[in-house]
């Protein structure tokens, strides 16, 4: 009875130091017009510019899979994906998680640990693929998939697109045909995303 109250509050506790982290939102940057002489009235004028596709920025991934806590991180992570429970939102998860591991991947690609980055590309592309699924499911039941899920869904998978072929085009052999098996999943994905607009 302790030792299942003791892990109870573990658990709790765990969930309650967790802290959503949400992918970071650019937004469009301000031109400020050269102000002219005129004493009367300013003439500034502030104006949005959009900003570009590839600006999209990838979240922190907190701790690498190299690090012999990773597993405190994962159990954390299944325990904030049990306690979100509206569909909207744990697509908007499950996104995010996708995000944090494909940042993984590139760190662990630019320190040199091979062995890690294809298990958390490949990581990465099944926590897409549950929010892709969650999303198709939510359309075929009649339920709205707002149009923000749905942007965000696909300007990640561009960035995942953009990012793995970066990496087909610095690999070869059996390394080039595994990250090219994944830039093919992202386009599946891709055009499953299209047909929820």
């Amino acid at each position: 009875m302790k030792k299942t109250m003791i892990i109870a509050a573990g658990v709790i506790l765990l969930a309650s130091i967790a802290t959503p982290a949400f992918a970071a939102t650019t937004y469009p940057k301000i031109v400020v017009s050269q102000k002219t002489n005129t004493a009367t009235a300013p003439s500034e004028t502030i104006t949005p510019s959009p900003a570009p596709a590839e600006e999209y920025v990838l979240p922190y991934p907190g701790m690498l899979p190299d690090s012999p806590l990773y597993f405190l991180k994962t159990l954390r992570d299944r325990v904030m994906e049990f306690l979100v429970t509206d569909p909207v939102r744990k697509i908007d998860f499950y996104v995010l998680e996708s995000d944090k591991d494909l940042n993984a991947g590139i760190l662990l690609g630019l320190e040199n640990k091979k062995s890690f980055v294809m298990t958390t590309f490949t990581q990465s592309l099944k926590d897409m693929g549950k929010a892709v699924s969650l999303a198709t499911s939510m359309k075929g039941q009649g339920k709205m998939v707002t149009s923000d899920s749905i942007d965000h869904m696909a300007k990640s998978l561009a960035k995942h697109e953009q990012v793995l072929i970066d990496f087909v085009s610095k690999t070869s052999g059996t390394e080039k045909d595994n990250f090219d098996a994944l830039v093919t999943q992202i386009k599946s994905f891709e055009s499953e995303v299209a047909k929820l607009k």
